[in-house]
């Protein structure tokens, strides 16, 4: 997904790329893997860029959880929109609609 051209706009955090790429692993390993299990191998496991990963996780609800889980590519492009769309929004309109 980093290197297709149509995505080549978007910024990833070394944490996003961390957190989508295991939770990919982890559908491949798992297929019927849950939210909570997800959750329970995060909270055990540790390394390089695991602890922003995790952090990011457990930031999500559960809607975003459950659509990261069914497919992780789709989750980081809209994640990373989001993070684009706030300063976006702001500078064009004068708020980004979250108060900011």
């Amino acid at each position: 997904m980093l290197k297709d051209p149509r995505y080549k706009d978007l910024t990833f955090t070394d944490g996003s790329v961390s957190l989508y790429k295991r939770l990919e692993s982890l559908k491949n390993e798992y297929p019927n893997i849950t939210a909570d299990q997800v959750t329970d191998i995060y909270m055990k496991e540790r390394g390089i860029g695991y602890e922003e990963a995790k952090s990011i996780w457990m930031e999500l609800t559960p809607a975003e959880r459950a659509l990261a889980i069914s497919n992780p590519i789709i989750a980081a492009v809209i994640d990373s929109c989001k993070e684009k769309a706030y300063p976006y929004t702001s500078t064009n309109y004068g708020k980004s609609g979250q108060g900011r």
